[in-house]
């Protein structure tokens, strides 16, 4: 409890701090304050050991800052440096995995969980807009688009997989 009480302290510090002081009228000085931030709080929360409050306070940092920047927010200059960076966040999670350790028993049975909650989240949104607003098409649109695309999954399996290492 602990550490979801400093990750959330420390994000919405960090959030309104940047309103203050990070008000400047480039975008690209924003965008170069909001990585010095969020690498700062990284590093800080891995050297005092609240791993659990970086990603906390990171999360809550980039909402407060979503907030409280409304229009001013760099979002083109975050759009071309995601557009680069990301091959290499999802290529280091994907280099991270030891094929050879992985039980075939494992991967049949995480198939068939992932193949049940897809077909449960697609049939129940197929029903929910059962109000006649919606036709056959645009209920199907629905359902297939709230398949999850796995971006928020892929980026936090990093994390999933260094602990289940530090437990080995």
């Amino acid at each position: 409890i602990y550490e979801l009480a400093t990750g959330l302290g420390t994000g919405i510090m960090f959030g309104f701090l940047s309103y203050i002081l990070g008000n400047q009228k480039s975008n690209l000085l924003r965008m170069l304050w909001l990585f010095i931030l969020a690498i700062g709080i990284t590093l800080l929360f891995y050297y005092i050991e609240f791993k659990q409050s970086s990603f906390i306070s990171i999360l809550t940092f980039g909402y407060v800052v979503k907030r409280v920047w409304n229009d001013e927010k760099p979002d083109k200059e975050l759009r071309l440096v995601w557009s680069i960076l990301k091959y290499f966040l999802f290529g280091t999670i994907g280099a991270a995995l030891n094929l050879k350790e992985i039980q075939s028993s494992n991967v049949a049975f995480g198939f068939v969980i992932i193949f049940i909650g897809s077909f449960v989240r697609a049939f129940v949104t197929f029903f929910i807009p059962s109000r006649k607003i919606y036709n056959l098409k645009e209920r199907i649109f629905i359902a297939v688009s709230w398949i999850p695309k796995a971006t928020v999954q892929a980026a936090l399996g990093g994390i999933v997989l260094a602990e289940g290492v530090r437990l080995k």
